[in-house]
């Protein structure tokens, strides 16, 4: 997420301007890095959100935040007992710099002069949410740095609180024309690399834009910048820190790179679609809710990809294995005439022998090898053979169902595993835990009951008057086949896994136009796993002719008098409210 130095600027001449003098009326963590301070206001929102995520690191206000239930960690105890009625008195940005500090009087209620301190850092993984007392000493802090992480800068309660290094950087509202000019040390260096080297707060947006406003080209050399140039570039970095202290309203930018908020109108991303937002603060909460919501999408695909992947590895070892049995299964004839040959020939096997050539009663003229148990009798060692023999045997008539078994499962996984990926939102991926839950695959939620059967949705569309139903999980399968009627059209790829289709025919199977079941089929295409082929096999049937197998993992069916359609993958608009 960006939140710059410009943005951060923004904000907290907002902040300073609405909340300063607000009391607080109450503290609590969302989360180990995120404290919300709820302060009273006459016109809401009164949350401020601080917030020292890697990812989503931001100060802002917002409303509708509560305690997390199972969120307690000591940074959250501690600006709670400091905080207690206390009053925000400032808000301040470290220079220009990624780091704010708020005020407070009246901590721990010990009356306006006592004071206590919160300090933000918005650094990525470096960020961090540290109280400190009036004597600048730390009391708790959402990250603790030692020394072995960081010898020069220790977070610890307890040590005093020093601020972040500078790299001997510039604010780029302190410097002159000129001034700016006399901070080239490198020449040979890049406008961009010097940009960043150089200033405070150089984020790339930040950087682009100063530079974009200018007129200099990003990657002209240093050496080749006029005076006019560095006029030019002092003029755009007053241009844009007037606007950010005066911005109340942003703009949120819909890149290629990704979603942002900024406090002025860019002129270096006009490639972006940027729409105005009246409040800054209501700007920052709409990105962030969708890049967390996209983030925790991301989140919950991966740990079901993995959840997947475990049975998946499982089963491709349980196919190897019993294609293996049924190679040894197929040798069950010989293993029993290995023991008929011992029995034939007792009188010839020596005690304690390891190995015995015998005459083959099954080809006269012929020896057999075979070894032995030396600890054995030549009867036990008969008997040993007759015993795999029955092993084998046994195993010979079952292990074609087992096989066919974990081919199904590993069907049925590779579809899911495919279905994960595709998963367009949080819904249906839930709906995909829920099944994976059903099939011992993951354990079940406690706090989440299962979907009935009544509740689990099929998606539908409509085709010149014909309604075209499909399911895209096993479970919306297994329910598209309980709607079915006899003479709808079933359509599913040939030997892929992928979603089933289904064509409301009005009892009249005949009389569907082909443009319609070319699209029912091209649309069961996209569904599978062969979705970016040029042509794919289409099997349709009438549903009739399709059955459940019992025993079988979801989605799973047998068909018959099935006929097929080579079409290449392209998807069904849904029907409005459908």
């Amino acid at each position: 997420m960006l939140f710059d130095s410009l943005m951060l600027r923004a904000v907290v001449n907002h902040l300073r301007d609405s909340a300063s003098g607000a009391r607080v009326l109450r503290v609590f963590q969302t989360s180990r890095m995120q404290a919300i301070v709820e302060l009273s206001a006459d016109t809401p929102p009164g949350q401020l959100v601080l917030s020292c995520c890697p990812q989503f690191g931001r100060i802002h206000l917002d409303d509708g935040w509560e305690p997390g239930p199972a969120v307690n960690y000591p940074v959250g105890a501690v600006l709670q007992r400091w905080l207690r009625s206390a009053v925000l008195v400032d808000v301040a940005q470290r220079e220009f710099d990624r780091v704010v500090r708020l005020e407070f009087a009246n901590a721990r209620g010990l009356g306006p002069q006592a004071r206590c301190y919160v300090i933000l850092e918005i650094m990525g993984r470096h960020s961090n949410l540290i109280v400190l007392d009036e004597d600048n000493a730390i009391l708790e802090t959402a990250k603790h740095i030692p020394a072995n992480l960081n010898r020069y800068r220790q977070i610890l309660p307890g040590l005093d609180y020093v601020p972040p290094p500078d790299f001997d950087k510039h604010h780029p509202g302190d410097l002159t024309a000129e001034q700016l000019l006399a901070t080239v040390t490198h020449p040979q260096a890049t406008v961009s690399a010097w940009f960043r080297a150089t200033l405070q707060g150089a984020s790339d947006v930040f950087r682009d834009e100063a530079l974009a406003r200018a007129d200099i080209p990003a990657t002209k050399q240093v050496n080749q910048l006029q005076s006019a140039d560095f006029q030019r570039l002092h003029a755009a970095l007053a241009e844009l820190l007037e606007a950010s202290d005066s911005a109340r309203q942003a703009w949120t930018y819909a890149c290629p790179d990704g979603n942002f908020a900024y406090p002025v109108k860019l002129q270096s991303c006009a490639d972006c679609r940027a729409e105005p937002v009246s409040d800054i603060n209501a700007a920052v909460a709409a990105i962030v809710s969708d890049q967390m919501t996209s983030a925790g999408l991301e989140d919950q695909r991966k740990r079901l990809l993995q959840a997947a992947q475990r049975p998946m590895d499982r089963v491709h070892k349980r196919i190897a294995e019993r294609r293996e049995a049924q190679q040894q299964a197929k040798d069950a004839d010989t293993v029993r005439k290995l023991g008929e040959t011992i029995l034939a020939s007792l009188h010839q096997i020596p005690a304690g022998a390891t190995e015995a050539s015998l005459p083959d009663p099954y080809e006269p003229g012929s020896t057999v090898n075979i070894t032995l148990d030396p600890e054995m009798t030549p009867q036990a060692n008969a008997q040993k053979y007759f015993a795999r023999y029955k092993k084998l045997a046994s195993l010979q008539g079952r292990i074609g169902s087992f096989l066919r078994a974990a081919r199904r499962e590993r069907h049925y996984l590779d579809g899911l595993l495919d279905q994960i990926q595709q998963a367009a939102d949080i819904g249906e991926l839930e709906a995909l835990e829920h099944e994976m839950a059903q099939q011992g695959y993951l354990k079940k939620q406690r706090t989440r009951r299962a979907p009935t059967p009544t509740q689990i949705e099929v998606h539908s569309a409509t085709l010149m008057g014909y309604t075209i139903l499909w399911g895209k999980s096993g479970l919306q399968n297994d329910k598209l086949l309980h709607l079915a009627r006899a003479e709808d059209i079933w359509l599913h790829t040939r030997k892929t896994p992928g979603g089933h289709v289904l064509i409301r025919t009005h009892n009249q199977p005949e009389q569907v136009p082909e443009e319609v079941l070319l699209a029912a089929a091209q649309h069961a295409a996209s569904l599978s796993k062969r979705r970016l082929d040029s042509a794919v096999a289409v099997d349709y049937a009438l549903a009739k002719y399709v059955r459940r197998l019992k025993g079988t993992p979801p989605g799973y069916v047998h068909y018959t008098n099935q006929k097929t359609l080579h079409v290449a993958p392209a998807r069904l608009n849904r029907a409005p409210g459908s």
